[in-house]
């Protein structure tokens, strides 16, 4: 299979080397990188420029936009110019494990029905070194509750808030036409919108292990906030009763017409009036399909809502607490 990697830059001259390195150097090597500049006022297009004259056994794709796109749509541009079976996307200022494609292409391989997968990564600093011991999907909160993860509850936790980091990111170029063009929408970055489209066709996969340093730095597109650095632990008791209760559908998720989705929408119509309630009686069979060991959980929460909600409260109390 062919391999691409797909780099947005913006000013990245102090890192983009380190990183473009870091993909070279891979232990199943990569076949075409496609670099698509924002229009960079730093040498970083030169330094890209140079790094591909010397590695010529790579096919190279370099572009510089001659007005800025943003972030999104670069990354969109630089997505449909790949030609890779599989697309890795980068960002200008980390550093892949050596064995970061291989993981991921043994992944792919053994999970046929897997469209999207993205990994955990080590929080570092600008100089590269460990900001703290603990990776950044704990930082995030999802190792924590990686068994809500597993039993299904990928679509939930993903409408609550983003975990899956563009940077740690690879799909299968055959999912392109689905979530391809990206909405422009900043509260929404294209990382985002992928993650959604994964969880839509339960076709987003997860790899815990920390296949790139992630760096901090002061010029950071997006990244993770300080006092994330120093894990607590707190988190692991707070994701479970926020998801409970269905929360309303993030607006990429409306362009995906699947059975789970569908779902999720019949939820939220019904839980919260009286009529709706005998329609949840007719939706057990889904409860137990989706939700797996955790159904009785979710139907009871939305069965109660609005009939007795000190009942259902304590309810949810108990369950967090036994967990």
């Amino acid at each position: 299979m062919k391999l691409s990697v797909a780099i947005c830059t913006y000013n990245g001259a102090k890192y983009i080397e380190e990183q473009l390195l870091s993909i070279l150097q891979q232990r199943l090597p990569i076949n075409e990188i496609v670099v698509c500049d924002d229009g960079s006022i730093d040498n970083t297009f030169s330094i890209i420029k140079g790094i591909a004259n010397s590695y010529s056994s790579v096919e190279w794709k370099i572009k510089q936009n001659v007005s800025n796109l943003g972030v999104i749509k670069n990354f969109e541009q630089a997505i449909n110019l790949c030609s890779g079976d599989i697309i890795f996307l980068s960002d200008q200022d980390d550093i892949w494990r050596k064995d970061k494609t291989s993981l991921i292409m043994e992944y792919f391989n053994k999970n046929n029905r897997i469209d999207v997968v993205f990994s955990d990564a080590n929080i570092v600093g600008e100089d590269g070194s460990l900001l703290t011991n603990h990776s950044l999907l704990e930082a995030w909160s999802l190792i924590p509750n990686i068994s809500l993860w597993n039993e299904g509850l990928k679509l939930e936790i993903i409408n609550y808030s983003n975990k899956v980091t563009g940077a740690t990111m690879a799909f299968r170029k055959s999912a392109l036409k689905s979530f391809l063009p990206f909405e422009d929408n900043k509260r929404c970055l294209h990382d985002y919108q992928i993650a959604i489209y994964g969880c839509a066709y339960n076709s987003l996969g997860i790899i815990q292990d920390t296949l790139i340093s992630y760096r901090q730095h002061i010029d950071n597109v997006m990244g993770i906030s300080k006092e994330n650095w120093v894990y607590t632990g707190k988190a692991s008791s707070v994701l479970l009763p926020t998801i409970i209760e269905p929360l309303p559908l993030k607006a990429s998720f409306f362009k995906y017409n699947t059975p789970r989705v569908n779902f999720y929408l019949n939820r939220l119509k019904n839980y919260g009036t009286l009529i709706g309630k005998i329609f949840l009686l007719f939706m057990l069979p889904k409860y137990i399909k989706y939700y797996g060991a955790y159904w009785k959980i979710f139907f009871l929460s939305d069965f109660l809502y609005g009939i007795n909600n000190s009942i259902r409260d304590k309810f949810i109390n108990i369950v967090v607490k036994m967990r």
